[in-house]
């Protein structure tokens, strides 16, 4: 369970010391709750039995000494690919060079009041791809559903992939979409997405149901398309 404390000391620029913590790691994630209702996150810089000197990414601004320190207990983790040659990124591991968007994941095991740092779900990371139009669906405790589709083949397809750990870790993409002849499609995937007409759900046997659209353009014609898990 992540800690909570309101035993900051000293603040100085970017940087908030706090006391008596219990024993935290190097390079932890942290949450600081402003009075405001507002949250900043941070990471262990270094840390002791006698006080814990934090980063705060967005700054110190308007940070006191009642603000409260919650450590979340994980570090930052990043999924890297190939195609991330050339991007540019903040230390928090996110795109600041209005690049591609990106399909990220947070979970929360506590009622929404703490969040995991966001992760992208797809597999090439932050790349120069166009991911867009996710859809997520529960299941059993733990199961998260997730599909999108993005470009990265040089077309477009739908991807998909679960989650057996609450997010915390994904199995292998799977594309869902084939070719079946329509002129806007080819073995690399479909040349337009109808993200409007996209949705997933679970039925109650465990089964993964997607509908989604695909089209030359935004004009058409085109298709909407159904596929199951078996």
């Amino acid at each position: 369970m992540a800690k909570e404390y309101r035993t900051i000391t000293d603040i100085a620029g970017p940087l908030i010391f706090v006391e008596k913590t219990e024993p935290v790691g190097y390079a932890e994630l942290v949450e600081v709750s402003l009075s405001d209702g507002t949250r900043r996150r941070g990471q262990v810089l270094d840390t002791s039995t006698e006080v814990v000197v934090v980063q705060v990414f967005e700054g110190t601004a308007g940070i006191d000494r009642q603000a409260s320190v919650k450590f979340l207990g994980e570090t930052i983790k990043l999924s890297v690919s190939k195609d991330m040659l050339g991007r540019v990124l903040t230390g928090a591991g996110e795109p600041a060079d209005g690049g591609p968007p990106i399909v990220w994941l947070q979970a929360s095991r506590d009622g929404g009041r703490t969040w995991s740092a966001r992760t992208p779900v797809h597999a090439d990371g932050v790349s120069r791809a166009y991911h867009l139009f996710p859809v997520i669906e529960g299941g059993l405790r733990g199961q998260v559903h997730v599909s999108w589709m993005d470009n990265r083949m040089g077309a477009f397809n739908v991807y998909y992939r679960t989650s057996e750990d609450g997010g915390a870790t994904f199995g292998r993409e799977v594309i869902v979409n084939a070719n079946l002849g329509f002129r806007y499609q080819s073995d690399l995937g479909f040349e337009f997405t109808y993200g409007d007409y996209y949705g997933i759900a679970r039925d109650p046997w465990g089964g993964i149901h997607l509908a989604w659209g695909e089209g030359p353009d935004y004009i058409g014609p085109g298709n909407v398309f159904y596929a199951r898990s078996r």
